[in-house]
């Protein structure tokens, strides 16, 4: 038996930490499939205006399939107001990541995560910084493909959504987003405003169409 099955079957309560990703839907179905529903809940924590609705009703659709209770969290502050007034996110200040684990810290207990082997060690550490926190990552031990359909933003843009603008996305999710998502407006508009742009921000801006923009964020 895997160590994080056999860590978890003593646990009367824990959580799932999903984003709306493939990693994390991995593990939820892991989950799923090896305990009863009503042993553990699913945390999905979104940005108001950094998260895709896509992702928002992908989330809420699998819960309802697998008949699961989620909690959401919405992070309270404005992701490109910060953006502008705190600069980029990079390896060394990833605040954007910080906001989220102070949302996911709220829940003390065990948190199952979708932390994969490309990440290892390093990533579950920098998940878990909080002293009431458990930090459980089964597909360093178990891998698993999802049988459930995936978000379908990542046929549109090679990314769950739950962050439509990230530093460290791969290029071509980068020319996807900034060349026909309805973000591209707002993400161009904020980083144009950064004071001390690095190699982070000139890479999303080199993908921006020159053409003035009109798309607008949904909110919520």
């Amino acid at each position: 038996m895997p160590k994080w099955l056999e860590f978890l079957k003593d646990r009367a309560h824990f959580y799932v930490d999903f984003s709306g990703g493939k990693d994390s839907l991995a593990v939820l179905e892991l989950v799923y499939q090896n305990f009863p529903r009503d042993r553990f809940e699913v945390l999905y924590v979104r940005w108001p205006d950094n998260t895709h609705p896509e992702c928002d009703r992908y989330v809420h659709r699998v819960a309802r399939e697998l008949d699961v209770k989620l909690r959401v969290q919405t992070i309270p502050h404005r992701f490109f107001e910060l953006l502008v007034e705190w600069g980029c996110p990079n390896f060394k200040a990833r605040w954007c990541k910080r906001l989220k684990m102070r949302e996911l810290a709220k829940f003390p207990g065990v948190h199952v995560t979708g932390v994969t082997a490309r990440r290892g060690k390093v990533g579950v550490v920098g998940y878990s910084r909080s002293s009431s926190t458990v930090v459980v990552a089964p597909l360093l031990e178990t891998p698993h493909r999802p049988t459930l359909p995936l978000n379908p933003l990542y046929e549109k843009i090679q990314t769950s959504g739950n962050c439509m603008f990230c530093p460290f996305m791969n290029r071509e999710a980068i020319r996807l987003i900034m060349s026909s998502s309805e973000y591209s407006h707002v993400i161009r508009e904020a980083l144009s405003k950064i004071k001390r742009p690095g190699r982070y921000v000139k890479r999303w801006l080199e993908e921006a169409p020159q053409a003035s923009l009109l798309g607008f964020v949904e909110t919520n």
